[in-house]
């Protein structure tokens, strides 16, 4: 609940819903207290089973924003949290946010073993 409290205390506005994937990884018990617990419920909503495009702009930032800082190994030392943290807040964010730009995938398709990507405009 720390880091959702901190990147809650950072946002310019209040929050008023929250939308996290499917899996129990993200909405568990202790998010769900902690969101309807409070004075000003915060609405939650989960993307429809079975219908993983639902989500497809977040998916697309696993690759850039957690496997090349991070890897796919699972990390399991309570110990590193806090480092990875700051170092995601402190150095990855503010890379991405503000000097990167990004191109949302807009279309993908398959030309024998040749897959095609087509993007909108880079923007930031």
């Amino acid at each position: 609940m720390e880091i959702t409290r901190s990147v809650e205390a950072s946002l310019p506005f209040a929050l008023l819903g929250f939308d996290p994937h499917n899996g129990s990884e993200f909405l568990n018990r202790h998010l769900l207290r902690y969101f309807q617990n409070r004075n000003k419920v915060v609405g939650l909503t989960r993307s429809r089973p079975y219908k993983k495009n639902d989500i497809d702009h977040m998916e697309q930032k696993n690759w850039t924003h957690v496997r090349q800082l991070r890897g796919y190994d699972r990390l399991e030392d309570p110990a590193l949290v806090g480092m990875i943290y700051d170092l995601s807040r402190e150095c990855w964010e503010p890379l991405h946010n503000d000097f990167l730009p990004l191109a949302k995938l807009e279309e993908k398709s398959r030309d024998g073993a040749k897959l095609k990507r087509k993007h909108d405009k880079a923007a930031l």
